[in-house]
């Protein structure tokens, strides 16, 4: 076979009649992966074909440099886009930003791996599995589309969404006027559900009762105070007196009569004598 190939040959390959040449006999390649431009050589990754590649100007005796070499990434980037799990990847998140842009719409995956996924394998007896198997679904569905209700948009899911939040919070507000209105019963004595608005309730209720009987108790003790403080202010204030032997004399208060003096002196710590 000549060094090219001949019109007629090509045409032969692109036809499919004949294998292409790399294929039949594929060129030899380096251990790093990309072809090789020199024969068999003696280098640090053994006899073999070797691509030139050196570390320096002279690559006898050397490894080519396979880690870093110029158009590693380029080709370990073109392995990549050719290989099935990251072609499946690309292939299906184009698929979604498409839907996503002009708003396709789509069975939820409820929908999908439910009803839809079952009369599909009832029908055909085979189970998509694999990156393919949500893709197998939806093309069953598209041809099958007048057996199930019409899927929403990504416009009327946000509608549906804020509709009901809205009743949600209008729903809110009517228990609370209808709870200020009526006033909400709960019993202290019954024992209601973890975390329900009875036990929250009652939580409240008794804390209530707690602080109202605190305050309570602190008025009394207040009044009571008072009243001890006002019989103490109408007892009769006297004052002491030491003589010369150190001995204490409680004095009363002055009377109109000044002849029972003797009458109103009292001994304190003192003997008779």
């Amino acid at each position: 076979m000549a060094m090219w190939p001949t019109e007629e040959q090509v045409r032969e390959f692109e036809s499919g009649k004949a294998p292409w040449p790399c294929v039949s006999s594929p060129s030899d390649r380096c251990k790093c992966g990309i072809l090789a431009t020199e024969g068999v050589v003696p280098s640090e990754l053994g006899y073999g074909s070797f691509c030139g590649n050196a570390h320096g100007d002279y690559w006898e005796g050397r490894t080519c440099d396979w880690e870093d070499f110029c158009g590693r990434y380029d080709l370990l980037l073109k392995l990549e886009n050719t290989s099935e799990p990251w072609k499946s990847r690309k292939q299906q998140e184009i698929k979604e930003k498409i839907r996503k842009e002009y708003d396709v719409p789509i069975p939820d995956d409820e929908l999908l791996w439910g009803k839809i996924y079952q009369d599909m394998v009832h029908e055909t007896g085979v189970e998509p599995e694999g990156l393919y198997a949500r893709e197998t679904i939806i093309k069953y569905w598209r041809q099958n589309r007048s057996k199930y209700p019409r899927p929403l948009t990504e416009n009327e899911k946000r509608e549906n969404r804020r509709k009901l939040q809205e009743e949600r919070e209008l729903e809110k507000q009517r228990l609370r006027e209808e709870r200020d209105r009526l006033g909400y019963v709960v019993d202290p004595n019954v024992k209601y559900p973890k975390g329900s608005w009875e036990e929250y309730l009652q939580q409240v209720r008794a804390r209530k009762r707690r602080i109202e009987m605190e305050e309570l108790q602190q008025k009394a003790e207040e009044a009571q105070m008072e009243t001890m403080k006002a019989i103490v202010a109408d007892l009769p204030v006297g004052k002491v007196n030491v003589d010369k032997k150190g001995k204490g004399v409680v004095v009363a208060g002055d009377d109109d009569d000044d002849d029972d003096d003797d009458d109103d002196e009292l001994l304190y710590e003192g003997d008779s004598d």
